[in-house]
């Protein structure tokens, strides 16, 4: 499970453990307003969202509003986005980036994948933000090459 909290104008990414293990750049922050907007209030000072990998074969059957649901079959990869029932494919950019923001999630050798975002509450993301800042400063996602 990952979480990608915004404190204040700070952008970060959390492993499941629930410590900071980076802190986004400009285009990362761009791209997550891009597929998971929805699920981010960008005006409050605390948003965020987590991401988790489903177990095989449970895929949910509908999705919420507040939903994001990425799939991998074999090499093709969908996000479908829960609020307005669509989906759309991603491009070897959009899937390079996500192997590369999340890749704990991402099992190499597997023919499929589920990735479920929802948004966090926001005293998940309090505790998060506060340990955060307890702990030593996180290292910076380093750009594709």
């Amino acid at each position: 499970m990952y979480y990608i909290c915004k404190f204040r104008m700070a952008w970060s990414i959390f492993d499941d453990s629930g410590h900071s293990d980076q802190t986004l750049e400009s285009d990362d922050i761009d791209r997550v307003k891009k597929y998971f907007g929805a699920l981010l209030e960008d005006t409050k000072i605390l948003t965020g969202l987590q991401i988790i990998a489903l177990p095989p074969n449970k895929r949910p059957k509908a999705l919420h509003a507040q939903e994001f649901l990425i799939s991998k079959l074999f090499s093709k990869w969908v996000i479908f986005d829960g609020n307005t029932q669509t989906d759309r494919w991603l491009d070897a950019i959009e899937i390079a980036w996500i192997k590369k923001l999340i890749p704990d999630l991402i099992n190499a050798t597997g023919y499929n994948l589920d990735l479920l975002a929802t948004p966090v509450q926001a005293n998940k993301l309090l505790q998060l933000s506060l340990e955060e800042k307890a702990s030593e400063p996180g290292k910076t996602i380093n750009k594709p090459t």
